[in-house]
Protein backbone atom coordinates (compact mmCIF):
# COMPACT_ATOMS: atom_id res chain seq x y z
CA UNK A 1 0.00 0.00 0.00
CA UNK A 2 1.17 3.54 -0.70
CA UNK A 3 2.80 5.66 2.30
CA UNK A 4 2.72 9.22 1.48
CA UNK A 5 1.57 12.58 3.09
CA UNK A 6 -1.56 11.09 2.31
CA UNK A 7 -1.71 7.81 3.87
CA UNK A 8 -3.98 4.96 3.65
CA UNK A 9 -3.03 2.75 7.01
CA UNK A 10 -4.50 -0.09 9.24
CA UNK A 11 -7.56 0.13 7.13
CA UNK A 12 -9.60 -3.76 6.76
CA UNK A 13 -10.08 -3.77 3.25
CA UNK A 14 -13.93 -4.11 1.71
CA UNK A 15 -14.14 -7.80 0.15
CA UNK A 16 -15.63 -8.25 -3.02
CA UNK A 17 -16.20 -11.50 -4.48
CA UNK A 18 -16.57 -11.97 -8.04
CA UNK A 19 -18.22 -14.93 -10.03
CA UNK A 20 -18.64 -16.07 -13.54
CA UNK A 21 -21.80 -14.43 -15.61
CA UNK A 22 -24.03 -11.73 -14.87
CA UNK A 23 -24.62 -7.90 -16.72
CA UNK A 24 -21.60 -5.97 -16.47
CA UNK A 25 -22.88 -2.57 -14.89
CA UNK A 26 -23.66 -3.76 -11.30
CA UNK A 27 -23.03 -2.01 -8.23
CA UNK A 28 -22.08 -3.11 -5.21
CA UNK A 29 -22.36 -1.31 -2.31
CA UNK A 30 -21.50 -1.39 2.07
CA UNK A 31 -21.70 0.99 4.59
CA UNK A 32 -21.85 -1.37 7.36
CA UNK A 33 -18.70 0.30 8.87
CA UNK A 34 -16.12 -2.25 11.02
CA UNK A 35 -17.20 -4.86 12.71
CA UNK A 36 -16.06 -5.22 16.22
CA UNK A 37 -13.95 -1.82 15.88
CA UNK A 38 -13.32 1.56 17.05
CA UNK A 39 -13.03 4.72 14.80
CA UNK A 40 -8.91 4.20 16.57
CA UNK A 41 -9.35 0.97 14.42
CA UNK A 42 -7.55 3.24 12.00
CA UNK A 43 -4.67 5.37 12.62
CA UNK A 44 -4.58 7.92 10.50
CA UNK A 45 -8.59 8.86 9.81
CA UNK A 46 -10.40 8.76 12.69
CA UNK A 47 -14.40 8.17 11.61
CA UNK A 48 -16.45 5.52 9.42
CA UNK A 49 -18.62 6.99 7.68
CA UNK A 50 -20.03 7.06 3.88
CA UNK A 51 -20.58 4.37 1.33
CA UNK A 52 -18.11 2.45 -0.75
CA UNK A 53 -19.88 1.50 -4.69
CA UNK A 54 -17.79 -0.58 -6.89
CA UNK A 55 -19.08 -0.35 -10.15
CA UNK A 56 -18.41 -2.69 -13.44
CA UNK A 57 -17.42 -5.76 -12.53
CA UNK A 58 -20.02 -8.27 -12.71
CA UNK A 59 -20.83 -10.84 -10.11
CA UNK A 60 -20.20 -13.53 -12.70
CA UNK A 61 -17.42 -13.40 -14.87
CA UNK A 62 -15.77 -15.06 -18.33
CA UNK A 63 -12.72 -16.47 -17.49
CA UNK A 64 -9.29 -14.04 -19.42
CA UNK A 65 -11.59 -11.58 -19.63
CA UNK A 66 -10.92 -7.32 -19.08
CA UNK A 67 -13.18 -5.63 -16.73
CA UNK A 68 -12.71 -1.74 -16.33
CA UNK A 69 -14.33 -0.57 -12.99
CA UNK A 70 -14.92 2.29 -10.68
CA UNK A 71 -15.31 2.30 -7.14
CA UNK A 72 -17.12 5.63 -5.83
CA UNK A 73 -16.82 6.77 -2.14
CA UNK A 74 -19.46 8.90 -0.71
CA UNK A 75 -19.08 10.33 2.91
CA UNK A 76 -21.31 12.01 5.41
CA UNK A 77 -20.46 15.83 3.94
CA UNK A 78 -18.21 17.26 1.20
CA UNK A 79 -14.05 16.60 1.22
CA UNK A 80 -11.70 17.97 -1.29
CA UNK A 81 -8.76 14.92 -0.95
CA UNK A 82 -9.27 11.49 -1.59
CA UNK A 83 -7.23 8.29 -2.12
CA UNK A 84 -8.33 4.83 -2.32
CA UNK A 85 -6.25 0.96 -2.70
CA UNK A 86 -6.88 -1.70 -4.56
CA UNK A 87 -5.92 -5.52 -4.36
CA UNK A 88 -7.28 -8.90 -6.02
CA UNK A 89 -6.70 -11.87 -4.75
CA UNK A 90 -6.59 -13.08 -8.37
CA UNK A 91 -6.16 -12.16 -12.03
CA UNK A 92 -4.51 -8.82 -12.64
CA UNK A 93 -4.98 -5.16 -12.07
CA UNK A 94 -3.87 -2.71 -14.81
CA UNK A 95 -3.92 1.12 -14.77
CA UNK A 96 -6.42 2.26 -18.40
CA UNK A 97 -4.57 4.74 -20.62
CA UNK A 98 -4.59 8.62 -19.82
CA UNK A 99 -5.66 7.59 -16.15
CA UNK A 100 -3.29 10.16 -13.59
CA UNK A 101 -2.88 10.03 -9.75
CA UNK A 102 -2.82 6.27 -9.74
CA UNK A 103 0.76 3.77 -9.44
CA UNK A 104 0.95 -0.01 -9.49
CA UNK A 105 2.66 -1.66 -6.51
CA UNK A 106 3.33 -4.87 -6.63
CA UNK A 107 -0.47 -6.76 -7.51
CA UNK A 108 -1.92 -3.56 -5.89
CA UNK A 109 -3.28 0.10 -7.08
CA UNK A 110 -2.87 3.13 -5.33
CA UNK A 111 -2.81 6.65 -5.70
CA UNK A 112 0.01 8.59 -6.57
CA UNK A 113 -1.08 11.61 -4.60
CA UNK A 114 -4.63 12.82 -3.29
CA UNK A 115 -7.27 13.37 -5.64
CA UNK A 116 -9.27 16.13 -5.76
CA UNK A 117 -8.39 19.62 -5.14
CA UNK A 118 -12.33 21.23 -4.70
CA UNK A 119 -14.60 20.53 -2.28
CA UNK A 120 -17.40 17.65 -3.04
CA UNK A 121 -19.89 15.37 -1.72
CA UNK A 122 -18.64 12.13 -3.48
CA UNK A 123 -15.58 10.86 -5.44
CA UNK A 124 -15.44 8.36 -7.81
CA UNK A 125 -12.20 6.55 -8.89
CA UNK A 126 -11.53 5.61 -12.89
CA UNK A 127 -8.72 4.43 -14.82
CA UNK A 128 -8.67 1.25 -12.75
CA UNK A 129 -9.36 -2.23 -14.75
CA UNK A 130 -9.10 -6.04 -13.61
CA UNK A 131 -8.30 -8.86 -15.99
CA UNK A 132 -10.25 -12.22 -14.40
CA UNK A 133 -7.70 -15.45 -14.52
CA UNK A 134 -7.95 -18.23 -16.83
CA UNK A 135 -9.24 -20.70 -14.42
CA UNK A 136 -12.49 -20.52 -12.96
CA UNK A 137 -13.10 -20.06 -9.17
CA UNK A 138 -13.70 -17.67 -6.77
CA UNK A 139 -11.99 -13.83 -7.04
CA UNK A 140 -11.41 -11.87 -4.39
CA UNK A 141 -10.84 -7.88 -4.72
CA UNK A 142 -10.41 -5.34 -1.71
CA UNK A 143 -10.20 -2.00 -1.47
CA UNK A 144 -10.34 1.02 0.84
CA UNK A 145 -11.51 4.72 0.21
CA UNK A 146 -10.24 7.46 2.18
CA UNK A 147 -10.96 11.74 2.16
CA UNK A 148 -9.79 14.79 3.97
CA UNK A 149 -9.93 18.32 3.73
CA UNK A 150 -6.01 18.89 3.10
CA UNK A 151 -2.97 16.92 1.74
CA UNK A 152 -2.19 16.19 4.84
CA UNK A 153 -5.18 15.79 6.89
CA UNK A 154 -6.08 12.94 9.19
CA UNK A 155 -9.29 13.71 9.76
CA UNK A 156 -11.45 12.47 7.30
CA UNK A 157 -13.43 9.52 6.83
CA UNK A 158 -12.67 6.12 5.65
CA UNK A 159 -15.30 3.35 4.13
CA UNK A 160 -15.06 -0.49 3.83
CA UNK A 161 -17.66 -3.05 3.54
CA UNK A 162 -17.86 -6.72 2.34
CA UNK A 163 -19.87 -8.46 -0.33
CA UNK A 164 -19.67 -12.35 -1.36
CA UNK A 165 -21.45 -14.53 -4.16
CA UNK A 166 -21.11 -18.02 -5.43
CA UNK A 167 -19.13 -18.95 -8.88
CA UNK A 168 -21.52 -20.92 -11.17
CA UNK A 169 -20.64 -22.80 -14.56
CA UNK A 170 -24.30 -22.26 -16.35
CA UNK A 171 -22.94 -24.93 -19.15
CA UNK A 172 -20.09 -27.73 -19.30
CA UNK A 173 -20.20 -29.57 -22.17
CA UNK A 174 -19.32 -33.20 -22.33
CA UNK A 175 -19.72 -33.57 -26.41
CA UNK A 176 -20.79 -31.89 -29.26
CA UNK A 177 -20.33 -33.14 -32.46
CA UNK A 178 -22.03 -32.58 -36.34
CA UNK A 179 -22.29 -35.84 -38.57
CA UNK A 180 -23.90 -35.90 -42.64
CA UNK A 181 -27.07 -37.39 -42.92
CA UNK A 182 -27.17 -37.09 -46.47
CA UNK A 183 -25.62 -34.52 -49.02
CA UNK A 184 -27.83 -31.38 -47.58
CA UNK A 185 -28.67 -32.64 -44.01
CA UNK A 186 -26.62 -32.45 -40.89
CA UNK A 187 -26.81 -34.04 -37.85
CA UNK A 188 -25.57 -31.59 -34.37
CA UNK A 189 -25.40 -33.65 -30.93
CA UNK A 190 -24.66 -32.12 -27.45
CA UNK A 191 -24.58 -33.08 -24.42
CA UNK A 192 -24.22 -31.21 -21.24
CA UNK A 193 -22.10 -32.61 -17.93
CA UNK A 194 -23.71 -29.64 -15.70
CA UNK A 195 -26.38 -26.73 -16.20
CA UNK A 196 -26.98 -24.00 -14.35
CA UNK A 197 -29.60 -21.34 -14.99
CA UNK A 198 -29.34 -22.20 -18.61
CA UNK A 199 -32.15 -20.66 -20.72
CA UNK A 200 -31.63 -21.63 -24.36
CA UNK A 201 -28.71 -22.76 -26.79
CA UNK A 202 -28.35 -21.03 -29.93
CA UNK A 203 -27.01 -22.94 -33.30
CA UNK A 204 -24.79 -20.87 -35.42
CA UNK A 205 -23.46 -21.94 -38.39
CA UNK A 206 -21.14 -20.54 -40.64
CA UNK A 207 -19.62 -21.39 -44.64
CA UNK A 208 -15.93 -19.67 -43.74
CA UNK A 209 -15.73 -20.10 -39.95
CA UNK A 210 -15.33 -16.39 -39.13
CA UNK A 211 -19.22 -15.17 -39.41
CA UNK A 212 -21.98 -16.90 -37.77
CA UNK A 213 -25.53 -16.97 -38.55
CA UNK A 214 -28.06 -17.93 -35.97
CA UNK A 215 -30.29 -20.99 -37.58
CA UNK A 216 -32.32 -22.75 -34.69
CA UNK A 217 -32.72 -21.81 -30.82
CA UNK A 218 -33.13 -24.94 -28.64
CA UNK A 219 -34.75 -24.68 -24.97
CA UNK A 220 -32.13 -25.75 -22.58
CA UNK A 221 -32.67 -27.87 -19.17
CA UNK A 222 -32.29 -25.08 -17.55
CA UNK A 223 -30.84 -27.12 -14.26
CA UNK A 224 -29.15 -30.07 -14.40
CA UNK A 225 -26.46 -33.24 -15.71
CA UNK A 226 -26.13 -35.35 -18.38
CA UNK A 227 -28.55 -33.40 -20.24
CA UNK A 228 -28.65 -34.78 -24.27
CA UNK A 229 -29.81 -32.63 -27.35
CA UNK A 230 -29.98 -33.16 -31.07
CA UNK A 231 -30.97 -30.93 -34.04
CA UNK A 232 -31.05 -31.79 -38.03
CA UNK A 233 -29.93 -28.59 -40.41
CA UNK A 234 -31.14 -28.61 -43.59
CA UNK A 235 -29.14 -26.92 -46.08
CA UNK A 236 -29.73 -25.43 -49.63
CA UNK A 237 -27.25 -26.82 -51.18
CA UNK A 238 -24.41 -29.41 -50.13
CA UNK A 239 -21.05 -27.72 -49.41
CA UNK A 240 -17.32 -28.43 -49.24
CA UNK A 241 -17.20 -27.04 -45.45
CA UNK A 242 -19.74 -26.34 -43.21
CA UNK A 243 -18.99 -25.01 -39.60
CA UNK A 244 -21.08 -24.95 -36.49
CA UNK A 245 -20.99 -23.70 -32.76
CA UNK A 246 -23.22 -23.79 -30.25
CA UNK A 247 -24.25 -20.27 -27.84
CA UNK A 248 -25.05 -20.94 -24.69
CA UNK A 249 -27.50 -17.93 -22.88
CA UNK A 250 -28.18 -18.25 -19.27
CA UNK A 251 -31.36 -17.19 -17.47
CA UNK A 252 -28.97 -13.51 -16.95
CA UNK A 253 -28.31 -13.28 -20.67
CA UNK A 254 -24.65 -14.10 -20.13
CA UNK A 255 -23.25 -16.65 -23.18
CA UNK A 256 -20.33 -18.26 -23.95
CA UNK A 257 -19.64 -20.67 -27.05
CA UNK A 258 -18.84 -24.67 -27.53
CA UNK A 259 -16.37 -25.54 -29.37
CA UNK A 260 -16.57 -25.66 -33.68
CA UNK A 261 -17.56 -28.60 -35.35
CA UNK A 262 -17.29 -28.93 -38.95
CA UNK A 263 -18.72 -31.56 -41.92
CA UNK A 264 -17.89 -31.83 -45.32
CA UNK A 265 -21.58 -32.33 -47.11
CA UNK A 266 -19.98 -32.31 -50.73
CA UNK A 267 -17.68 -35.14 -49.73
CA UNK A 268 -18.38 -38.68 -49.89
CA UNK A 269 -16.23 -39.42 -46.81
CA UNK A 270 -17.41 -37.39 -43.87
CA UNK A 271 -15.46 -37.13 -40.54
CA UNK A 272 -18.10 -36.98 -38.05
CA UNK A 273 -16.73 -36.97 -33.98
CA UNK A 274 -13.24 -37.12 -32.71
CA UNK A 275 -12.97 -38.23 -28.52
CA UNK A 276 -11.58 -37.42 -26.45
CA UNK A 277 -10.93 -33.58 -26.84
CA UNK A 278 -8.45 -32.46 -25.30
CA UNK A 279 -6.61 -35.43 -25.25
CA UNK A 280 -3.74 -36.27 -22.61
CA UNK A 281 -0.37 -36.96 -23.70
CA UNK A 282 -0.17 -40.22 -25.23
CA UNK A 283 -3.89 -41.10 -25.09
CA UNK A 284 -5.63 -42.93 -28.16
CA UNK A 285 -8.12 -40.40 -30.61
CA UNK A 286 -10.93 -41.83 -31.82
CA UNK A 287 -12.40 -40.56 -35.28
CA UNK A 288 -16.15 -41.53 -36.12
CA UNK A 289 -16.57 -41.16 -39.91
CA UNK A 290 -18.57 -42.38 -42.89
CA UNK A 291 -17.76 -43.28 -45.87
CA UNK A 292 -19.34 -44.59 -49.16
CA UNK A 293 -16.62 -47.29 -50.60
CA UNK A 294 -13.92 -49.60 -49.10
CA UNK A 295 -11.04 -47.12 -49.48
CA UNK A 296 -7.46 -46.06 -47.58
CA UNK A 297 -7.60 -42.97 -45.83
CA UNK A 298 -4.74 -40.65 -44.21
CA UNK A 299 -4.94 -38.04 -40.72
CA UNK A 300 -2.41 -35.80 -40.30
CA UNK A 301 -1.93 -34.02 -37.03
CA UNK A 302 -0.76 -30.76 -37.63
CA UNK A 303 0.71 -28.19 -35.24
CA UNK A 304 -0.83 -24.12 -34.86
CA UNK A 305 2.32 -23.49 -37.10
CA UNK A 306 1.11 -25.18 -39.21
CA UNK A 307 3.88 -27.91 -39.59
CA UNK A 308 2.62 -31.77 -39.97
CA UNK A 309 3.89 -33.36 -36.61
CA UNK A 310 2.03 -37.11 -37.23
CA UNK A 311 0.37 -39.21 -39.61
CA UNK A 312 -1.19 -42.45 -40.18
CA UNK A 313 -3.01 -44.12 -43.04
CA UNK A 314 -6.36 -46.57 -41.82
CA UNK A 315 -8.24 -48.66 -44.23
CA UNK A 316 -11.78 -48.00 -44.14
CA UNK A 317 -14.84 -49.85 -44.92
CA UNK A 318 -18.09 -48.92 -46.51
CA UNK A 319 -20.86 -47.01 -44.00
CA UNK A 320 -20.01 -46.53 -40.73
CA UNK A 321 -16.31 -46.32 -39.16
CA UNK A 322 -14.85 -45.81 -35.63
CA UNK A 323 -10.78 -45.75 -35.75
CA UNK A 324 -8.37 -45.60 -32.82
CA UNK A 325 -5.04 -43.13 -33.66
CA UNK A 326 -1.99 -43.41 -31.89
CA UNK A 327 0.33 -40.28 -31.95
CA UNK A 328 2.51 -41.19 -29.21
CA UNK A 329 3.81 -39.63 -26.14
CA UNK A 330 6.49 -37.17 -28.18
CA UNK A 331 4.03 -35.18 -29.07
CA UNK A 332 3.94 -31.98 -27.30
CA UNK A 333 1.13 -30.36 -25.43
CA UNK A 334 -0.99 -27.79 -27.38
CA UNK A 335 -3.56 -26.86 -29.99
CA UNK A 336 -3.34 -29.07 -33.13
CA UNK A 337 -5.63 -29.29 -36.18
CA UNK A 338 -6.27 -33.02 -37.46
CA UNK A 339 -6.98 -33.68 -41.36
CA UNK A 340 -8.06 -36.77 -43.21
CA UNK A 341 -6.87 -37.06 -46.71
CA UNK A 342 -9.26 -39.50 -48.98
CA UNK A 343 -7.87 -39.73 -52.77
CA UNK A 344 -5.57 -36.38 -52.26
CA UNK A 345 -8.44 -34.64 -51.30
CA UNK A 346 -8.39 -32.79 -47.78
CA UNK A 347 -11.68 -32.75 -45.59
CA UNK A 348 -12.14 -30.14 -42.96
CA UNK A 349 -9.78 -29.92 -40.36
CA UNK A 350 -11.30 -30.14 -36.43
CA UNK A 351 -9.44 -28.82 -33.83
CA UNK A 352 -8.13 -31.11 -30.99
CA UNK A 353 -5.79 -30.26 -28.07
CA UNK A 354 -3.12 -32.56 -26.74
CA UNK A 355 -2.98 -32.09 -22.59
CA UNK A 356 -0.43 -33.06 -19.92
Amino acid sequence: MKKSTFTILGLTMLIVILTSGVKSNQTHSSNNGITGKTTAGCTCHGSQQGTVTLSGIPTSVLKSTIYPFTLTFTPTSSYKYWGLDVKPSVGTLAITAGATGLKKSGTEITHTAPFGGTSVASYTYTGLQWTSPATTGAATITFACVAGTSTTSTSGPWQKGSFATTIVLPVEFSSFGVSKISNNKVSLNWKTATEINSNHFEIERSNDAKTYTTIAKIAAAGNGTNKSYNFTDILESASISTYYRLKTVDDNGEYGYSCVQSVNTKSNTTLNTIYPNPARKGQDINVELTSDKEQNIDFILVNAQGKIVSSKQKSIKQGYNRISLQFGNFILSGNYYLQAKVNNVLLSPVNIAIVE
